[in-house]
């Protein structure tokens, strides 16, 4: 019989509670995995905002650095910025179901703690000692980076701070330890500023995490639902209504493609004196018996069910 995708999923989902998966354990590793596809569609574009405001910077202060050690940042930050690109490039040619959380948070981690590494030391190399609009703007652009970080990586409250102290740390500390009382105002300034970024930072992520687990419950729910108005609940098998619309799907599908389709019926006889002479539990159980049979004799992208007909006298299956 040819395969209908949607059944290997709610196959696929059903197995995951065969096996005893822990109904939070399996929701959380939904959400792991929605947090990651959410990460890498927002901050693709961090990869070339990024390498465009330590141009910029480098543009305004041109006469005010020294152009070896812009020259040098930029080439490394732009070999950091290609390295996440192909990081990009390899995750949207990657099929679906290879897009875990443990294939790619790791790689995701070195390139992002290596690229804002790279800014904040770039950063600290070009400070002027003596320099104070240079020294303000050096600063303006790397808190403008660590508000860019809570917008890219939002869905990890972690990596935001990361990247965040990776940028700001480096040059802040520096100021906060001269002499100036402008530069120690700055900043201060500064970390205050970080300090109501982390707590927008905390409740954005949690907000984002609480969507994504809600969503995943109502699926869930929807999905058990679904599958308890379409099972028999003594067999497990497909109920008379389902069967007859998955076969009617699965019909118009083979007939659409031109693919051959078989059926094949089944009657179980003498089930009325099974339960005549050992009562309708023992009927009940060769029911069960019959449902596992027919179950483990299938495929599993196979449409199959039961159906049960009432008659005036004790019920016959078929």
């Amino acid at each position: 019989m040819a395969p209908l995708s949607w059944q290997a999923e709610r196959a696929a989902f059903m197995n995951g509670l065969g096996r005893g998966q822990d109904q939070d354990g399996f929701i959380e590793e939904q959400v792991r995995a929605d947090r990651l596809h959410q990460l890498f569609r927002q901050s693709f574009s961090a990869i070339f905002g990024s390498y465009l405001a330590a141009v910029m910077l480098c543009w305004l202060c041109w006469d005010r650095f020294d152009h070896s050690v812009m020259l040098v940042w930029l080439v490394v930050l732009g070999l950091t910025s290609l390295l996440r690109v192909k990081m990009f490039t390899d995750w949207f040619r990657c099929p679906n179901s290879e897009r875990t959380p443990q294939r790619w948070e790791r790689r995701y981690w070195i390139t992002l703690v290596l690229s804002a590494t790279v800014w904040g030391a770039g950063a600290f190399a070009l400070m002027p000692t003596d320099d104070r609009l240079s020294q303000v703007l050096v600063m303006l652009f790397t808190v403008g980076m660590s508000v860019s970080a809570v917008s890219c990586y939002s869905v990890y409250r972690s990596m935001t701070l990361v990247s965040m102290s990776l940028v700001l740390l480096p040059c802040t500390l520096w100021l906060l330890v001269q002499p100036s009382p402008m530069q120690v105002g700055v900043a201060i300034a500064v970390l205050v500023f970080s300090s109501f970024v982390v707590s927008a930072t905390r409740k954005l992520s949690d907000a984002l995490e609480k969507a994504f687990r809600l969503t995943r419950q109502m699926e869930r729910a929807h999905s058990i639902s679904t599958r308890a108005a379409q099972t028999d609940e003594l067999t497990g098998l497909m109920n008379r209504r389902a069967f007859f619309e998955q076969g009617q799907r699965l019909y118009a599908q083979c007939r659409h493609q031109q693919q051959p389709l078989c059926a094949l019926m089944m009657d179980m006889d003498h089930f009325k004196a099974i339960n005549d002479t050992h009562g309708h539990q023992a009927g009940d159980q060769v029911l069960r018996q019959i449902g596992g049979v027919i179950s483990t004799s299938f495929r599993q992208d196979d449409v199959y069910g039961l159906s049960l007909i009432h008659t005036p006298s004790p019920r016959d299956t078929t």
